[in-house]
Formats: C-alpha cells, structure tokens, sequence
C-alpha cells in the first residue's frame, strides 16, 4: 500500500462571504471523520378537496434541494485534541451558522472529504456547496470545573446553487446547476426548476455607449412590454464587495446608472429592451450593498409631463405625431403587423384640448377613440390590430421544440356587447346623428376569435352610446369601432410561459396547436414578458394574447375636465359656425393665447325669441363643459371682480335689483349709462338715462312707477313724444290716455299737438280730447299763453256749449281771412269782467238766419269799420244808453 493511500484525508469545511467562493474566511477541519451520513430529499405538495369527492388529492408544488445530516466528534481530552471543546464550538459557528457582519446572511460552504462526490454522477466534482441550516450539541463528560470535555455536533447541511463561471461584468452568468443532491431522484422536471446540465445563461446589460457595472454582479431581470401600455424593466444587482469602506469603489458604477442614462438589455445577442433609467434604489444590510434599476421605454417620458394646451386645426395624427416628436420618439404608421388607420385620424379638429393630464394620458385617449393600438418597442408603430394570414410563431402541445411551462386561456362574455353604436348630438340638425354601428378589427380564429363568444340574453341588444357633444359621422364610426375592438380584446385572453425566447414582438400572429377544438386557434400578441433568476440559472418568457379587462367603453373621449372653470371674454370675431351662437373665451387654466370658442346659456332661448346679454371683452365669466370635454365649453354666467366691480353694491337690506349698463368710458367716466331699477324700499321701478350733460346726477331721462308718483316720464331736455306708427304706409295707430279723473299736462314752453301726415293732406285725421260724461277737459297755463293753431281750420265743436272765458285778460281770435263763429242756436260771447269784446278783421261778418242781437246794457255797442253791413231778416239794435252808428256810408236794410 503505498503512502498517498495510507493518507487520512479528514472533511473539511470551508466558509466563503460569497456564493462564487471569492471571499474565502476560514475552513473547519472535522477531529475524526464522520462514521455516516444521512441524505434526505423533499418535495412540497398543496393538498386539494374536489366537491362531491371524498378522496384526499395533493397538487405537486416543487421539489427542495437535497440536505445532508452528520455527526462530528469534538475532543478536548486525548493527545490529538483542538483545545477547549468551547473554543473548537464557537470556530465552527462562527464559520458556519452565525450571520456575518458584512452581509448580515450566514455564510456559505464548500464540503470536501476525499473522493466523496456526494452520490451524484462521476463526473460531478468532490465537493458540495451548502449552507448549514441546523445545529445541535450533545456535551458529554465534564471536569470538576464543569467545563465539557467532549461534544458530538449534529449539523444538516441544505444544498444551493452557485455560479460555474465568472460572467463578464454587467452579464448574468450561467450558475451551475445542483450537481448531485439537488436534481438527483427527482421524479420528474417541473415548471420553474433547473434541469440537469441547463445551459448557462447569457444576459448582458449596457449603459450608454456600451459601459458596464464593475462592482455589482446582475441577479435578476424582467422586462415587461404591453400594447397601448408603457413598457419597462426592472434590474436588480449585488455588490461583490463588502466590506465597510468600500463605497468609493462603486461610485463609477453608480454614475453609469443615474437616472435619465441610456440601457440595453440584450439576451443571446438579441435586443430585448432598449429605455432610459427613470429610479435607482441602492440599500445597504448589515454590509450586503443592492442595488435596484428600474428601466423605462422612451415613450416613459410622456407619463412625466403634467399640463393644459390647445391644439387648433389639426388632426389626431398631427397632434400625436408631434406629441411623441416632443419627447425623441419616432414613430411609424401602420407597422408590419398593423393595419390602414382610419379616416378620422386624418379629420382637423376645430380646437382640440388637453386639459390638466400627462401627454400619455392624452394621447392613450385620442388611440382609444380612434380604434389604434400603439405599440411600444424600439421602433413605436401606430394602426390598427391585424391577424396575420400566416402566423409568426406556433405552440404545439407536448412538442419537444415549443415547451410550454404554463398556459391559461380565459373566454369571458360577462362585458361582451353584440355590438355598439355611436351617436352624437347634430346642433344645425337639433337631432341626434344617425348611429354609427362598430366594426371591430379580427383578433384571433376558432376558440381564440372574441367574435364568436356568445353573448348573454340580457346583453344580445347591441350597446348603444350617445354623446351629448357635437362630433362628426367619421368620429362616431371610428368611436365604435374602437370601443367595440377594447371589449372584445378582453373577451379572450390567454398566457404562454416558455423557454427564453427573444423573437417574440407585439402585433405578431401566434398559433396554439394541438390542444384541442375549445383551445386552439390564432391570435394576436399583445403582450411579451421576460423574466431572469440568476439563482435559478432561468429564463423564462411569457407571451400574451388579448388585453386585462379594462372597461374601454366608459372611457373619456379625452381625459375630461370635471366640474367648473374661469374664462376671460376674448375680443370679437365673427364666428365660423354662424349659427352656433358663440363667442371666444380665453381659458387662463389651459391656454391664454389660444382662445377656445364657447356656447353660450341664456335665460330664454327660442325661435327668434329671447334674452340676450352677451358679455363685454375683458369679462370674467364662469365655464362648463359638455360632457365634461374640454373641446365643448359653455359659458354659464358672469362674475365681478375687483377690476370689473359691480355697478351697485350688496348691502343689509338687498331691496334694489335691476339692470346698470354703460358704454364709451372715457377716462374713469362712462359717456352714457342705463338703468333699469326696482326698489322694494322706496317701493318704485325706473327706467333712467344718464349722459354726460346730467344735472345735479339727475337722470336725463327718466320713467318711473310708484305707489307714491303713480306714473312720471321726466326729461330734462323737456321732449316727451308719445307716437304710434306703422310701417308699410299703414296710418291706423291709435295712442289713448285715460284718467278717471282729472289728467294735468303742465310744461314751461310749449305744448305741440300734431296730427295727420303732410303727405296725406286729402285724408281727414282727428285729434280728440275727450271728456267722458259732464266731466270737464281744461286747458290751463296759469303764468302765460296757450296757443292752439291749424294750418288750416281749426274748429272747436260742442254738442251743448262751447264757451271761452277770461278773467282779467282780453280774448283774442284773430286770423288773417276769415273767423267763422257758428251755431244752429245761439253763440254768445260773454266779458263778466266789464271789459270789451272786440271782433276785429278787415272783414266782420255776423250773420244769423233769424236775428241778430247786438245789446249793450251798460255800455256802449259801437260799429265802427270802413264799411259795415249789419243784415239779417231782423236786425235789433237796442242802447239803454245809446247807440252809435257812424261812417261815411250807412246801409241799413230790411
């Protein structure tokens, strides 16, 4: 026997800080081998119940790494011993079972006894990584002191995984599989294990123009890319390095990955995700240094924008274009894998808004009304969901080539419509549109087609939207087919979990095969999620058909603007739709310089009937919006403010309403002003005109009801005209006042009654005063003349009496031809006074058909003319006094 094999090899237990047994601290050597040792492995299964099944059924979970369990003799007694078994104790659990004070984590160990391969294949290498997981002390034999002198430790031991190889930096490195007591005797290999020899992995990560992390080795991956969603990444890294001052070490490292720096994620040489840093999370634990990335698509950079703007005269395209153009984002219309867009992306918007959301926001909206799928991978494409003829990519059941690890298909009709319509409200037509029926883009065939769910009798009615918002035919065609296309995308959905597989892009066709009629059939990814263990040494990739059930049938036309706003009323501009009845508002909470055109609301609104006050420039005003769309504002009233004051203030009694208008402020002075007044404490209502001529703050003009005036017109110019007049030559208006009493008209100058029209000389018009049974009409000027004259006659007629009376001033009619004073009785001229009647004119003709009387009681009666003819069939002429007849030529006749 030679003396290599006369050598005692003794089990040795060597402690490393770090899994890869970069950081050796110490080896524990065993005082005498071991005499066995006890494998054990174990499996976790979930126990099941089924209903009407009284068997008891366990569902496989998992199978745990093998554990080993031996005994080791420790000796303070005989010539070989360690020293004190204290001492030989706290070495092995210092090395083996108590947390170090770097990483705060037990440590890991190499086991090694001579040729031992611990029962795996005999090309595993002699060795065995573990952690201790239990430790038992059995003492024996004490000395007088009481101080053990033997121990017997019990430790189980519990496999892991560690790496084969040192990755690259900034590579996930293959780990080498449980050689031995991990993947031995298991009964078959299960969803989320690592079989034997399993390639090693091979995911690299760089930062900007190729740099990678020097100081922290990648542990995990995923990677999450979804249609109409943001896509993003998650990293997570550990330190390999731990001791307490080694930060400045990791400080380059750290640069590289400060958010807003530029990553890709490659695996096998294929680009997985390409975005921007937008979080870094770095942790320290007792020494264990972690760091966390989490990785955003560019169109990331839309989701962190918050703001309101208006854009004017373009089209979805135009403003979603330019939208992603903002943030570096190219994009492509209709990709590889889309269809043509709808016409209504190409319609102009009068005025599109975006109101107090992100740009994402805004433009998942605008997608979602037009039926577009965006789909976010390095080159952005935007159209409409296509099956293709020919799938890209197939999954057969139990096919060596496609493994499936998982699969789940879900048919829900719970939210599914026979179809949807969309109408919307015509204002020149006043009527709803004609609906516009959905026709939704194809999705999948056979058992993947959401079209060939049946729905439930209570939903076989087609879904009927209407919108209380002005939009076109197009729009409400696209509508429904975009909301037709979000329910049914949620109405089939199903989830494949495979192999690592980077050829996987959204809007590719897949094909399921061989599960059966209810299974199989095409559809559309619309989702592809990639997931790395460094641990597990796996990489798994699940890829999506149909969309979470978001309900997009409730969702806004554009994210809406809730409840009520501030407008500014904007200068005047005629308005394009001529019979909408609008005007331009600036909405400071969106955009100042880009008016919105608003509706306005009205106290009565009719045909050709109304009360309109439209507003002045300048003026704040209160806005709504219809349908909570910022695009349709309505204006809701007005408001005072402190530059725009009120033109009467609020007090305690509140007894005065009404209306106050002015116009060309000059200055600090308005040159006219209007009033409309009601007054419950002075218990009147005025209508007054004020201008810049106004005495003493007096209107210029005013009318006025009270209980204490009755009725008043004042002027200070003194012109009142009271007119009826119709139009088209017709002369038959009539303006009547009646007092049941008595009714004054008193002015300074002159009172001017006019009738008739020049034009129409040969036509016979009446002025009347009336004085309604013995009641009496008097004209009145108590401090001077009243003139009454005609052009032409003016007859005074009375059917009893017509008298003219004066106190102490004389009575004048004169006229420059004739005076006719006549009478189917008797006229009699009266002077109670005492004083003279005198009838004077180049020509005096008294004529009575029976007599005339001329008689003087008192006084004298004089003829005195060049000639006077007194003629009648009897002619009296008696004096008490006298009677004097004189001239040069005396006819008396009979």
């Amino acid at each position: 026997m030679g003396a290599r094999e006369q050598t005692l090899v003794k089990l040795t237990l060597s402690a490393y800080r770090d899994r890869d047994g970069r950081h050796p601290l110490g080896t524990f050597e065993a005082m005498y081998n071991p005499e066995s040792i006890e494998v054990s492995y174990s499996a976790d299964y979930t126990p099941e119940q089924y209903v009407n099944d009284q068997r008891q059924m366990s569902r496989y979970v998992r199978s745990n790494p093998g554990e080993v369990s031996l005994e080791l003799m420790l000796d303070a007694i005989g010539t070989r011993s360690g020293g004190s078994i204290e001492a030989q104790l706290a070495h092995l659990r210092a090395l083996c079972f108590d947390l170090d004070s770097g990483t705060g984590e037990p440590h890991f160990l190499k086991v090694q006894w001579g040729n031992v391969r611990w029962l795996s294949d005999n090309d595993a290498p002699r060795e065995f990584w573990a952690r201790m997981t239990q430790l038992e002390i059995d003492y024996s034999i004490f000395n007088r002191q009481a101080a053990p002198q033997r121990a017997v430790a019990r430790i189980t031991l519990a496999a892991i995984q560690r790496q084969q190889r040192i990755p690259a930096p900034g590579r996930l490195g293959g780990a080498t599989p449980l050689r031995g007591l991990a993947n031995r005797y298991k009964p078959r290999v299960q969803a989320g294990e690592v079989t034997p020899h399993a390639p090693a992995l091979d995911i690299a990560v760089e930062f900007g123009q190729g740099g990678t992390l020097k100081q922290f080795r990648l542990t995990e991956v995923d990677v999450q890319t979804l249609i109409n969603r943001l896509p993003s990444a998650t990293l997570r890294w550990t330190s390999a390095l731990n001791e307490h001052d080694d930060y400045d070490a990791l400080q380059a490292d750290l640069a590289q990955c400060a958010p807003d720096q530029p990553v890709t994620i490659k695996a096998a040489g294929n680009v997985l995700f390409e975005g921007l840093i937008v979080a870094r999370e770095v942790t320290v634990r007792q020494g264990s240094k972690r760091l966390t990335l989490r990785v955003a698509h560019r169109v990331q950079r839309l989701s962190a924008t918050h703001r309101s703007r208006v854009f004017a005269e373009q089209s979805d395209r135009q403003i979603i274009q330019a939208i992603l153009k903002e943030h570096g984002v190219s994009v492509k219309w209709v990709g590889a894998h889309l269809e043509m867009i709808p016409a209504s992306v190409e319609l102009k918007h009068e005025q599109m808004v975006q109101y107090d959301c992100s740009d994402w926001a805004f433009v998942r909206a605008r997608l979602a009304a037009n039926g577009l799928w965006l789909l976010p991978q390095a080159q952005v494409s935007i159209g409409v969901p296509k099956l293709a003829i020919g799938a890209q990519h197939r999954l057969e059941a139990n096919k060596p080539t496609s493994p499936i690890e998982e699969a789940m298909w879900l048919s829900n009709n719970r939210d599914m419509p026979h179809g949807v319509n969309v109408s919307a409200w015509n204002i020149g037509e006043q009527a709803m549109l004609p609906p516009k029926r959905g026709k939704a883009a194809k999705l999948g065939s056979h058992a993947l087609d959401p079209a060939s769910l049946k729905t439930p009798v209570d939903q076989a009615a087609t879904w009927s939207l209407q919108y209380g918002v002005p939009l076109s035919a197009t729009e409400c065609g696209a509508l429904a087919n975009g909301r037709l296309l979000g329910q049914q995308a949620m109405g089939v959905q199903a989830r494949f979990t495979l192999r690592g597989q980077a050829d996987y892009q959204l809007g590719e066709t897949l094909e399921v095969k061989g599960f059966g009629k209810q299974l199989d059939g095409l559809g559309v990814v619309t989702g592809v999620v990639h997931r790395f263990r460094a641990e597990e040494n796996v990489w798994r990739t699940t890829v999506m058909l149909g969309l979470e059930a978001v309900r997009e049938v409730d969702a806004p036309l554009v994210p809406k603007a809730q409840g009520l706003t501030v407008g500014v009323v904007d200068t005047f501009k005629a308005d394009p739709k001529t019979d909408w009845d609008r005007i331009r508002v600036k909405v400071p909470a969106i955009d100042e310089s880009k008016p919105l055109w608003a509706r306005i609301t009205h106290l009565y609104a009719s045909q050709d009937n109304g009360v309109f006050f439209y507003p002045e420039p300048g003026d704040e005003i209160v806005l709504g919006f219809f349908e909570n769309d910022p695009r349709f504002p309505v204006m809701l009233g007005a408001m005072h403010n402190p530059k725009n004051k009120a033109p009467h203030k609020l007090d305690a009694k509140n007894d005065v309403k009404g209306m106050i208008l002015q116009d060309n402020k000059n200055g600090n002075q308005y040159e006219r002003r209007y009033e409309w007044l009601f007054d419950r404490d002075k218990q009147e209502v005025k209508v007054n005109y004020f201008n810049t001529k106004t005495v003493d703050g007096e209107p210029k003009n005013q009318f006025k009801l009270s209980d204490q005036d009755g009725i008043m017109l004042a002027s200070q110019d003194g012109d009142i005209q009271l007119s009826a007049t119709f139009g088209q030559g017709k002369k038959n208006g009539n303006v009547r006042v009646t007092a049941d009493k008595d009714m004054t008209i008193q002015v300074h100058d002159t009172i001017t009654q006019a009738v008739g029209d020049p034009k129409q000389a040969d036509k016979q018009i009446q002025l009347a005063i009336d004085a309604k049974s013995t009641r009496q009409v008097t004209l009145r000027n108590p401090q001077g003349d009243i003139e009454m004259q005609a052009d032409k006659q003016l007859k005074v007629h009375a059917k009893d009496k017509v008298g003219i009376q004066s106190g102490e001033e004389s009575v004048t009619i004169e006229a420059d031809k004739q005076i006719k004073v006549s009478s189917t009785k008797k006229i009699e001229l009266d002077v109670s006074g005492g004083d003279e009647v005198v009838v004077k004119a180049p020509k005096v003709e008294v004529e009575g058909k029976d007599s005339v009387t001329i008689n003087g009681s008192k006084s004298t009666v004089s003829l005195a003319s060049g000639k006077a003819q007194i003629e009648s069939n009897k002619v009296d002429i008696n004096g008490t006094t006298a009677v004097d007849i004189t001239g040069k030529t005396i006819d008396l006749k009979n």
